[in-house]
């Protein structure tokens, strides 16, 4: 007989589940209202990610193509995932959108086909290579609308992660004189290591602290969002000689 969990979910409704008993290790037998059973575990019944025996999904995509035809298409799952994300409690990742008050325009989100107009107006490939077409919110805060969304790649979405969080290799980063005055400024380090022929390792290093020059232009992490406060140390120096092509070497 297995150990019994601390928690008692016999009796208790999950969506269309109706836990029946405890089948041991983290998982429970399930009556579904269609009639079949499932095995569920835990994190799944407590986390929303599991509400029938799988009739549910069945019911939605098949609605989904008896309105519009395109319920099996990578877009009509774009517009499935960004409202699950943003409008559903229970979702995985609802704490990084829906819980940060981001949200989806009432017109997506009653509708497919508004939305699948819009992406093909707005570039859309549907034949592109996995991550090179991947929906993007210009202002990050902001909801999944018309006026702030466009299409872009993985690489491009990543170097526009959220401003405030830990300084990295998509952090933007600024290329100041002595007197503080910005004469450069990259999205990325990334970027700044394209432009510039230093390598990422020696921007991070310099904007960081690990590493100093006794003179030239500067390196510092970008201010982060619209607060004052700088994200790195603004007095590390890396020497880069007289022209617009900084030096690759560093003197320590």
């Amino acid at each position: 007989m297995p150990a019994y969990p601390a928690e008692d979910k016999v009796g208790k409704r999950y969506g269309r589940l109706v836990v029946v008993k405890y089948a041991g290790n983290s998982k429970w037998l399930c009556q579904c209202d269609c009639g079949n059973t499932k095995i569920a575990n835990t994190s799944s019944l407590n986390g929303g990610r599991t509400q029938s025996c799988g009739c549910l999904h069945k019911e939605r995509a098949s609605k989904a193509n008896i309105t519009h035809g395109r319920g099996g298409t990578r877009l009509y799952h774009v517009w499935a995932g960004m409202k699950e994300r943003c409008l559903n409690p229970n979702a995985t990742n609802y704490k990084n959108y829906g819980g940060r008050g981001i949200s989806v325009c009432r017109e997506w989100a009653d509708d497919f086909a508004t939305f699948e107009a819009w992406a093909i107006a707005n570039g859309y490939d549907e034949g592109a290579s996995f991550g090179q077409c991947t929906i993007n919110r210009i202002d990050n805060d902001g909801d999944y609308c018309p006026e702030n969304c466009e299409w872009q790649t993985i690489s491009q979405q990543a170097r526009n992660r959220r401003k405030c969080r830990k300084p990295g290799l998509f952090h933007a980063v600024e290329q100041i004189d002595a007197n503080g005055n910005v004469m450069r400024k990259y999205p990325s380090i990334r970027d700044a290591s394209e432009a510039s022929g230093i390598s990422r390792h020696t921007i991070t290093a310099v904007c960081s602290g690990r590493i100093k020059s006794p003179s030239g232009p500067r390196w510092r992490y970008a201010k982060c969002g619209s607060s004052d406060d700088e994200i790195g140390k603004s007095g590390n120096l890396v020497v880069v000689p007289e022209g617009s092509t900084p030096m690759v070497g560093v003197s320590k």
